[in-house]
């Protein structure tokens, strides 16, 4: 009764709760603390989908971020391989948005960040989530990341982040792609970048600011002009991300990208 119930109200986006969206042969797991297919296949939803929706007059989305709080769910393979819509849901299914609660979810934001303030934004993900937990772990689609645990303590862990092309929606590079993608190019400290992150993470800055504050760390994160991400008439939603990035996947989530052992595994780069 109560699928039925449900059923009816999606099918107002062509979709019931076993709807097929896509396959897996293998499962998507969350981990603590460290980069996982499961939480960059979220990030790369989110910088896919959005920079599917713009006009040629405006800036790509280069970086994409999730934090592992809001991912609720994994991913099995099961008997068939079979993703479904509520898999899909299930995965990233948290929010109501204070603008338009007529359809659950967090909204998608577009937000501005210079150079610095990613790379601000990747050490609060590197150093200081473990100090004040792993739902504040942040994963990201566009940035390749160099970590020394050494420097952590100073909180200058993060030696150097590039940012792949807004067009290489896998993050594959030159290598992975054949030569199609340059490989990424370093982070301009002064440019500017556009960033999509849901609404929760983008209000939750300014409690990582206080803590930082708290903590003596002399940085903070200033984001410019957030916005909504509009979806034709929609505000896009951060589970719409994956449903509509899934598809384009040819059928199945690539192993060789989100598997263990796939190319996500060395987004971030540990140093010795």
């Amino acid at each position: 009764q109560y699928h039925a119930e449900m059923n009816e109200n999606l099918a107002k986006l062509g979709v019931q709760l076993d709807s097929p969206i896509s396959s897996t042969t293998f499962p998507l797991e969350k981990a603590s603390l460290q980069v996982t297919g499961i939480g960059s296949l979220c990030a790369d939803s989110l910088r896919a989908v959005a920079n599917s929706l713009i006009d040629q007059n405006e800036a790509p989305y280069h970086v994409g971020v999730v934090a592992s709080g809001v991912i609720r769910d994994d991913i099995y393979p099961g008997e068939t391989g079979v993703i479904t819509f509520s898999d899909v849901y299930n995965m990233l299914p948290l929010g109501i948005s204070p603008y338009d609660p007529s359809v659950p979810g967090y909204p998608l934001m577009s937000v501005y960040a210079t150079g610095a303030d990613i790379y601000t934004i990747c050490e609060v993900a590197l150093t200081f989530a473990p100090m004040i937990g792993s739902d504040y772990y942040l994963n990201f689609s566009g940035l390749k990341i160099e970590y020394n645990p050494a420097y952590a303590p100073y909180f200058h862990g993060v030696t150097g982040v590039s940012v792949y092309d807004p067009a290489d929606a896998l993050c594959l590079g030159a290598l992975g792609s054949f030569g199609f993608y340059p490989d990424p190019s370093p982070i301009d400290p002064n440019g500017l970048y556009r960033i999509v992150v849901d609404l929760y993470a983008l209000q939750m800055l300014s409690v990582v600011n206080d803590y930082l504050a708290l903590y003596g760390i002399p940085a903070s994160i200033t984001p410019v002009n957030p916005s909504l991400i509009d979806a034709g008439g929609q505000e896009l939603k951060e589970w719409m991300a994956p449903l509509n990035f899934l598809p384009a996947l040819e059928g199945s989530i690539p192993p060789s990208v989100y598997g263990p052992g796939g190319i996500v595994s060395g987004r971030v780069n540990i140093l010795n």
